[in-house]
């Protein structure tokens, strides 16, 4: 999941970007601030390591139904070095339970977008074919150069986007004509 999501172990956060990792609570701190709202440290740890992290009011907020220790949540946010490396401390911006994380990623169709050029639009009868030949939830977007219009293609041409298929329509199209979403 960490390389297929392009989710980083706490130990590879990287300072001052902003990513998405994965952890288990240790500890939650909650505190108020000097204007009475409430915020909370929280410590985290995965395979690699552990780190703090910080949720200011506004996300602590939006996230006290999932801020338990022992929860095991996807975190987004951005490491924060400042204080130095032995004072990191990840500014979280999101909080998923990973039940929650996985259930909707399983069920999030993706989208395609070909760029069809005067070099390769011959091939549109046969990606409709393999398109159709793996049926499934993910649409298809064709990005006409040559008429300058975009493409839903039509339902019936929704597709399985296995590692196969999806490798077969980047030989069809090239590498830079192929994006998926």
């Amino acid at each position: 999941m960490y390389k297929e999501d392009n989710m980083k172990y706490l130990t590879e956060m990287e300072p001052n970007k902003t990513g998405q990792t994965m952890g288990l609570i240790k500890e939650v701190k909650k505190i108020q601030t000097k204007k009475g709202d409430n915020m909370a440290f929280i410590t985290v740890t995965d395979a690699t390591g552990v780190m703090s992290g910080t949720l200011f009011p506004e996300t602590y907020r939006a996230h006290l139904k999932v801020l338990q220790e022992g929860q095991l949540l996807v975190l987004s946010g951005k490491l924060d070095n400042k204080r130095g490396k032995d004072k990191e401390s990840l500014i979280i911006q999101k909080m998923i339970p990973i039940e929650t994380y996985i259930s909707e990623r399983e069920n999030k169709p993706i989208t395609c977008f070909i760029r069809v050029t005067s070099e390769n639009e011959e091939k549109f009868d046969q990606l409709k074919e393999l398109l159709k030949a793996n049926p499934g939830r993910s649409r298809t977007i064709v990005v006409d150069t040559v008429n300058n219009r975009k493409i839903l293609l039509d339902q019936m041409y929704h597709f399985n986007p296995t590692e196969t298929v999806i490798n077969e329509i980047k030989k069809m199209y090239g590498l830079a004509n192929v994006v998926v979403k």
